[in-house]
């Protein structure tokens, strides 16, 4: 009877934490959802004069790995606010390109960087260097790198794992040091870092890139 006894009062104790999880996710997904509302339906309804991105943050943004997929399109939607655009990646010959498609298009100055931040200390020396007290107002750190292909930890070559650490974590923590110095003078300025979903979640064979 001792025994029953106990087991109810834990059985009472969860379907109480249960009851309080259910509201909680619950409350969350009525905020989540009013959130959604409120972003679709408030340009229609409140009428109100915002600051352009370029007017908020002045007329320079620099964007590492910035000659293809997100980065490239970080790069084309600031420029399509009227914003200059650094572009930040390995290959010179895709940054003239994507440098003249942006200027064609969108009638902004560009200006390129070609560094492999593979290689550290050395690549972010580059970007100071390169950008000659250029005013960034906005700092996108989109550049990354992923396994070749799938593998255990001991067969990844000790120069990748490197190249993965300098990469996804060096590069954006050095880039941000540097850059939010200036932003901090004047007193504005905003960092965009971009990731994977890849981190939320335990990913077998790729641990070090997660």
């Amino acid at each position: 009877m001792a025994i029953l006894e106990v087991c109810g009062v834990y059985m009472g104790a969860f379907a109480v934490i249960g009851i309080i999880s259910l509201l909680f996710l619950f409350f969350d997904t009525i905020c989540t959802l009013l959130q959604i509302v409120h972003a679709l339906l408030a340009p229609f309804f409140i009428q109100q004069e915002y600051p352009t991105l370029f007017e908020k943050y002045g007329s320079w943004a620099l964007i590492t790995g910035a000659t293809d997929g997100i980065g490239k399109a970080y790069a084309k939607e600031l420029a399509s606010r009227g914003i200059n655009v650094v572009l930040v990646s390995r290959s010179e010959a895709k940054l003239k390109h994507t440098a003249e498609e942006i200027a064609s298009e969108y009638k902004v100055k560009t200006k390129i960087i070609s560094v492999d931040f593979s290689t550290g200390l050395k690549a972010i020396e580059t970007v100071k260097d390169e950008l000659d007290d250029l005013p960034i107002g906005i700092l996108v750190n989109n550049v990354g790198k992923q396994y070749s292909y799938p593998m255990y930890l001991s067969e990844v070559p000790e120069q990748e794992l490197w190249d993965i650490i300098n990469i996804n974590v060096g590069a954006i923590t050095m880039m941000t040091r540097y850059i939010v110095k200036k932003m901090k003078e004047r007193r504005r300025g905003a960092i965009v870092n971009v990731s994977s979903g890849a981190e939320c979640q335990p990913l077998p064979l790729m641990n070090v890139y997660a």
